[in-house]
């Protein structure tokens, strides 16, 4: 059995990362957005700080000094705090900035049939099918609590 070192382990598990932010900013895997609260943004620098971390005796020798690494390290951390506390426009993809342009209590009605099973990915295929989708739900959401 070959022998894991921690570059490789830690490699291996960033390129994971890495590669689940980008099927998830590139909209191949848009199940996350419905799952989360925004933590997919961060997979990305994590991925990248995992990385690093393997490479740290490197990445130091290049600079010539750990505080570029800490340095590194600390920006990384603070963007992926950043993109999943309060990601940007910038990074999130179409269809996810077509949904926010809804209100809240519209978005989590269109969370509530996803959760409940109900077909979704078509609602997200154009701006179009999301308005569509937004003005079938909003008179459900108007008569909400009234009886």
């Amino acid at each position: 059995m070959p022998r894991l070192d921690d570059r490789m382990l830690l490699g291996v598990f960033g390129l994971v990362f890495v590669g689940l932010g980008v099927a998830a900013l590139l909209g191949i895997w848009k199940g996350w957005y419905w799952r989360s609260r925004g933590g997919a943004y961060a997979y990305i620098p994590l991925g990248v700080l995992f990385i690093l971390f393997g490479w740290r005796s490197e990445v130091t020798e290049f600079f010539g000094t750990e505080l570029a690494l800490y340095g590194l390290f600390g920006a990384l951390l603070g963007v992926g705090a950043w993109w999943s506390i309060q990601p940007p426009d910038f990074i999130k993809p179409e269809w996810v900035r077509w949904i926010e342009k809804h209100p809240e209590p519209v978005r989590e009605a269109m969370r509530d049939e996803v959760e409940r099973g109900e077909e979704w990915r078509e609602h997200v295929a154009s701006e179009d099918a999301v308005n569509r989708w937004a003005r079938r739900i909003k008179p459900r959401q108007s008569g909400k609590g009234r009886r």
